[in-house]
């Protein structure tokens, strides 16, 4: 009995210093990698207006489109396309939530060409249109008293 609890605890040591040893540690390269990502993600999320494309975004952190897709994904669990769209739809979200703007307004500051094309893209994203996460957002904001801004006090 005795031994076969030593043969037990012998074995979890043994996994667990293999888990600890194999883990995946961030080289430098893949820390620069994954710091340079941010910035470019910061430096999108600052201009979501603009038509970014996959080639331009690579190029801004100076790789080919496989190299910045492989580190996209290896960095976000994302692709740089669903990486924008995800960036948008949270700005999408945030401006529903606090602004009364038009949906061609939201579409323009979200790089849309369409508030059509902006309202399947939450849809797709939110499983709602935008109209009813709007009333949903103004009626739990309604129970919080907190006001809602409107389209003139726009920040820029």
């Amino acid at each position: 009995m005795h031994w076969a609890r030593v043969t037990t605890l012998l074995s979890e040591l043994v996994v667990l210093y293999l888990e600890r040893e194999l883990a995946e540690e961030d080289s430098p390269l893949e820390r620069g990698t994954r710091r340079q990502l941010e910035e470019l993600w910061s430096i999108v999320s600052a201009r979501l207006d603009k038509q970014w494309g996959v080639r331009e975004l690579a190029q801004r952190v100076n790789m080919s489109c496989s190299s910045f897709y492989r580190a996209c994904h290896r960095s976000t669990g994302d692709s740089p396309k669903q990486m924008l769209v995800k960036l948008r739809m949270q700005r999408a979200e945030e401006l529903l939530r606090n602004y009364d703007y038009p949906l061609k307004i939201v579409a323009d500051m979200l790089g849309y060409q369409s508030p059509f094309a902006f309202s399947n893209a939450f849809k797709r994203h939110k499983g709602m249109s935008p109209r009813d996460y709007r009333a949903l957002a103004e009626q739990a904001l309604g129970e919080k008293g907190t006001p809602r801004r409107n389209r003139n006090n726009r920040e820029k």
